[in-house]
């Protein structure tokens, strides 16, 4: 056996210098490569800007103007439709039946999904001349809401008002009534957790929570499925029905704008005011604060033609007290009404008209058919909500329809109203002022406003646009102010990475 031969110190210290050199190579490589860029894999992200698709919108009608008692006049609790309204709508519209205490069916609008809020609209409107109604009246078809406020009708001797609420949804709805009245909040056993079913209406007659009201304001609130409520309300003067209302819905705000208050007959009206049973002809603002603090009121009242100058008033409101206003003062004409106030509150005004043929003072003649003679009709007109959006509203058959517009702005608006397959007309409307088009009945109208899409917060600048439809007619009164259409799903920009 060898034994290893020895390593010089020479060899040692060349071989320790040569793995020092190759390690600082090493070193050295690794360093310089991570500064070099490293080549990276990356796809562009792509982008698209998509609009969701809406979901279905629904417009609910209430359906044919009601009666107390049945056909043979018995059964006073009872409540039956009296003949059916006509109903005009627009857009691909499907009509679903709604359960009615009353009988038959009332229709429920639906649009197909995908389509538009902004192209949805129908209107219903129908004409009574029976021994228990008579007049006319004419509604807005409503989306379901959770809140639902009403200032209109009277429960007094001969006045007559039916709370109609409806639940166009697939869950129950359970609703409590609030009233309030001259006296302030009415004590209504029996008003809270109404459940109403899916796909159904309940009629509730006002005299059951509020007997003998002369000024009655209804809240409706819903938890549960979304309602959609109208007061129907219907005169008695004697033995003669005397005119026939749908009373619209009325939003809270702390400046309220009432287009489409249509004065006709005033002086055939005024004769009647001294008789017993026909003090409310007389035209009247109804006012009532939502909040829990009293506020002033300041009203102002304008005829069309006077460019928005006219005359204005104050009055104090309490909480959960129904104040009117007279405005028997007012010539036949056209007038829109504003009111301000420092907190919310609701508003609502009524207009009567007296027949021609009543030239005799009122119950002259005992004769049946000689006191229908001189009956009229009556409207309720409730404060109309801002429009923003392009909207579509229908127009159903009735006497000389047309659109009431007022411009609560400091600046001009101009608006264009096409009537949908037809003419569009445009019209400008000075800062403060007011504007009346005429309408063709069983029509569908779109109308827009320009710069009010682009408008921010309550800049007084920006448009500041409200609408009434309105008919008025020989013994035929009614309105209904123009719902602001829901504004378009908004577009959404989605990137994938």
């Amino acid at each position: 056996m060898h034994e290893p031969e020895p390593v010089s110190r020479a060899a040692l210290g060349l071989r320790i210098a040569g793995g020092i050199v190759a390690l600082a190579v090493a070193a050295a490589t690794i360093g310089a490569a991570s500064f070099l860029p490293l080549p990276r894999l990356q796809a562009e992200p792509s982008e698209a800007d998509v609009r969701p698709v809406g979901s279905a919108q629904s417009r609910t009608c209430p359906g044919g103007l009601l009666r107390l008692g049945d056909e043979s006049g018995h059964d006073a609790n009872a409540l039956a439709t009296v003949g059916a309204a006509q109903l005009t709508s627009t857009g691909p519209l499907e009509a679903v039946g709604i359960d009615s205490t009353a009988g038959g069916e009332t229709p429920s609008l639906v649009t197909q999904p995908g389509v538009g809020a902004a192209e949805v609209s129908a209107a219903q409107s129908q004409h009574a001349d029976s021994d228990a109604v008579r007049g006319f009246a004419a509604s807005d078809c409503a989306a379901p809401a959770s809140d639902v406020w009403i200032v209109g009708g009277a429960s007094t001797v001969g006045r007559t008002g039916v709370l109609i609420v409806t639940n166009p949804t697939e869950v129950a709805a359970t609703v409590d009534i609030s009233l309030f009245g001259a006296s302030g909040p009415i004590a209504a056993p029996g008003a809270t957790g109404i459940v109403i079913s899916p796909r159904a209406q309940r009629l509730v007659p006002l005299a059951a929570f509020a007997p003998d009201e002369e000024a009655p304001v209804v809240r409706v609130q819903s938890r549960g499925g979304g309602i959609t409520a109208t007061l129907q309300q219907t005169t008695e003067r004697g033995i003669v029905a005397d005119g026939a209302d749908w009373v619209a819905s009325a939003l809270p705000g702390e400046r309220l704008t009432i287009p489409g208050v249509t004065v006709r007959a005033s002086a055939l009206v005024r004769q009647h005011l001294a008789t017993a049973g026909f003090a409310d002809l007389a035209p009247v603002l109804r006012l009532m604060t939502v909040g829990d603090e009293p506020v002033t009121a300041t009203v102002g009242i304008a005829p069309v033609s006077s460019g928005g100058v006219g005359r204005s008033l104050e009055r104090e409101l309490v909480p959960g007290v129904v104040t009117e206003v007279p405005l028997t003062e007012l010539e036949d004409g056209d007038y829109v009404v504003r009111i301000e106030s420092d907190a919310p509150l609701v508003a609502g005004v009524r207009v009567s008209t007296v027949s021609a043929a009543a030239t005799g003072a009122p119950g002259s003649s005992g004769s049946a058919d000689a006191a229908a003679s001189r009956a009229g009709d009556f409207m309720w007109l409730a404060a109309a909500p801002r429009l923003v959006e392009p909207t579509q509203f229908s127009v159903p058959a009735g006497p000389a329809p047309r659109l009431h517009l007022s411009n609560s702005s400091t600046s001009p608006a101009t608006v264009t109203l096409e009537r949908v397959g037809a003419d569009t007309q445009i019209v400008e409307i000075a800062a403060g002022g007011a504007a009346v088009m005429p309408l063709a009945p069983v029509s569908a109208y779109r109308i827009s406003i320009d710069g009010a899409s682009d408008a921010v917060g309550d800049d007084p600048k920006s448009p500041q646009l409200h609408a009434a439809v309105v008919f008025a007619g020989e013994r035929a009164l009614a309105a209904y102010p123009l719902a602001a259409a829901a504004a378009a799903e908004p577009r959404v920009r989605i990137v994938l990475q």
